[in-house]
């Protein structure tokens, strides 16, 4: 009996010790990283030579900061003179223009083709997916959104406007275009076209230009 009254203590002793000397040689475990803040301002344009192509594919995004000057050729990985598409493979991807009083974001896009001259950028088109006849009120909606984005010109008179070139795209069976001036409250000129063909089906693109 009594050697059993003593052999309790000195296993408690020795889970103990297997457990200290355990949690001792355990590595430490490092807590992650702080996430680094970027103001908006700062964030980066997207690269565009064939790395970050893929990585505007990854992240969905294709962002141009426009805080100070559009960016040149160069700084994006573009060729001096050339048209480079952005979306690869079908993919999604919304554009994110970057001005002095935030972030406008458009998209998802089927289409983005950056244009240089001469080491600039001249022209960016972007093409939103296409849209039936019974999605008219979106393309409406991101009309009427960019009297404050883009500085564009659409009341009463340029939705008329619009509904007739989808109306008129069904009636005659033929292809109709609608323009929208050009506007530059974004620091770039940013206007936009309504192309309609045969049954209302019909694809918004913006138009970017350096002013």
């Amino acid at each position: 009996m009594p050697r059993i009254a003593i052999a309790a203590p000195i296993v408690a002793i020795a889970v103990v010790a297997i457990v200290t000397v355990q949690l001792r040689s355990a590595p430490e475990v490092e807590p992650p990283p702080a996430p680094v803040y970027v103001a908006p301002e700062d964030r980066p344009s997207s690269q565009l030579d064939e790395a970050g192509l893929d990585e505007v594919a990854a992240s969905n995004a294709f962002v141009l900061n426009l805080v100070g000057a559009v960016p040149a050729a160069a700084d994006l990985g573009l060729p001096a003179d050339g048209a480079v598409e952005v979306v690869r493979d079908g993919s999604a991807v919304r554009t994110i223009l970057v001005t002095p009083d935030g972030e406008i974001t458009r998209g998802p896009m089927r289409s983005i083709v950056v244009t240089t001259a001469g080491g600039a950028i001249v022209s960016v088109a972007a093409m939103r997916e296409s849209f039936g006849f019974g999605a008219f009120t979106v393309i409406r909606s991101e009309l009427a959104a960019g009297v404050e984005d883009f500085g564009w010109v659409f009341g009463d008179a340029e939705e008329d406007a619009l509904l007739s070139t989808v109306a008129d795209a069904v009636r005659a069976d033929a292809p109709t275009r609608f323009e929208i001036v050009p506007g530059a409250a974004a620091g770039i000129a940013v206007g936009a076209t309504v192309d309609c063909v045969s049954g209302g089906q019909c694809y918004l693109q913006y138009v970017m230009t350096p002013v």
